[in-house]
Parts: structure tokens; sequence; C-alpha cells
């Protein structure tokens, strides 16, 4: 008899077809620690670096007070070391910048394969909408911490973002 604790695990393929959502949550839900100004300015450095160092497509991109959500391509399949460095390296920022020695986020990413268009869009306007329907914004468009704010023209961008024609 086989038991399933002992059944081997099913290994996720990472693949460079489709994009992914990704978000982590703080641990313990709590907000990350710093002005969240600077919170998004290490996220920002580090969605750059995620870009020109790991060859990441930035889609969208929205921080919120203790997570974020992010949608991007790998077109070298690279979304698990991306986002373990990318991960570590705003945890050792914002540890940093706070004075605190203890880990930022409660567990590894989550990622989800977006694998239709219309799959796409949904993702999309819940990454955007998340701000309002946090109450942390009357419109996402107006949304700082939030790349559509400078896909529209409201802020300087911060980070390259992949051209996008679902706007």
């Amino acid at each position: 008899m086989h038991h399933l604790s002992k059944m081997p695990r099913a290994k996720t393929v990472l693949q460079s077809t489709f994009p992914y959502h990704v978000t982590a949550r703080c641990h313990n839900k709590e907000w990350f620690k710093g002005p969240i100004e600077t919170v998004w300015d290490i996220f920002s450095q580090q969605l750059t670096f995620l870009n020109w160092g790991f060859n990441m497509n930035i889609h969208a991109f929205v921080l919120m007070n203790n997570h974020f959500h992010l949608i991007v391509s790998t077109p070298e399949s690279n979304l698990s070391s991306g986002m373990s460095f990318f991960l570590r390296e705003i945890a050792n920022s914002i540890n940093k910048k706070s004075g605190r020695i203890n880990q930022v986020f409660g567990g590894p990413h989550f990622r989800c394969t977006i694998e239709s268009p219309l799959y796409y869009l949904h993702c999309y306007k819940y990454v955007y909408l998340n701000p309002v329907k946090a109450g942390l914004s009357s419109n996402c468009e107006s949304y700082p911490y939030s790349s559509l704010n400078f896909l529209l023209g409201g802020s300087t961008a911060s980070f390259p973002v992949a051209c996008d024609d679902t706007l």
C-alpha cells in the first residue's frame, strides 16, 4: 500500500511561452517596514535588475502595503532563479534601511501561468484594481505604486515595462 506522503511530488516545469502572475506577501501579513516610497524605490531598482540581469519582461507591477503583484514573462525560463534573487535582494535592502534582521517575506513567491488571452486580461485587471479594492485609491490610474501610473503618464517610469497592447 502506498502512502500519500511517500509519493513523489509533481515537478513544476518552468516555461518561456506564457507570462506568469507572481505574488509574495510579508511575513505574518505585516506591512513592509519603512515608508512605502522607500519600499517602492527598492522594488523599482530590483525590477530594473530583473529586466536587465535575468532578461525578464515586466508587463505589470503593483506594490501594496504588505505584498506585491507582478505579471512577468521569462524568455529564458528562469522564473525561479530570478524571483529567488529578487526576493532576497528586496529583503536585504528593506532590512538594511529599517534596521531589522528578520525575514521580510512569509514564504516563497506564488506563481500561476497565464495560458490564455482571456485569463491574461482578467489577471491584468485584477493586478491593477488591487489598490482600489483595498481602499488605497479611488481609481487604479492614480495609485502611485503601480506601473500603470507611469504607463499612463502620471509619473516618470521607475523600471522598464514591456511594450503593452492591452492598454
